[in-house]
């Protein structure tokens, strides 16, 4: 359940750079590159952390998170994220906070 928190924070770190206006594979690749220490969530020690956290992100837009609390979680937060309407620098200040708090976790 950690390791799927976590993923949670970088996925709503993710859809606040989308919504800021980087495309998805952009918003990953800068997550990629700032916040290494998520390379710690990943299930193999060879894989491409942006790949993973699109994938992550895949998990909790299609509802395919294995904790239902989680995903209901990102579920309300992307809305409420959607309805706040903020500015694209604001958004991408969320979106680090929420990365940190991922890093955080993934570090324990």
């Amino acid at each position: 359940m950690r390791t799927w928190g976590a993923r949670l924070q970088a996925a709503l770190g993710l859809e606040c750079l989308i919504t800021s206006g980087l495309s998805r594979k952009e918003a990953a690749a800068n997550a990629a590159r700032h916040y290494k220490a998520l390379a710690g969530l990943q299930r193999g020690a060879n894989r491409d952390l942006k790949g993973s956290l699109l994938s992550w992100y895949d998990y909790f837009i299609e509802g395919r998170v294995p904790v239902p609390e989680l995903l209901e979680a990102f579920q309300t937060t992307r809305r409420e994220l959607k309805a706040a309407n903020l500015s694209p620098a604001e958004y991408r200040r969320r979106g680090k906070q929420a990365f940190m708090h991922a890093v955080k976790t993934a570090i324990r």
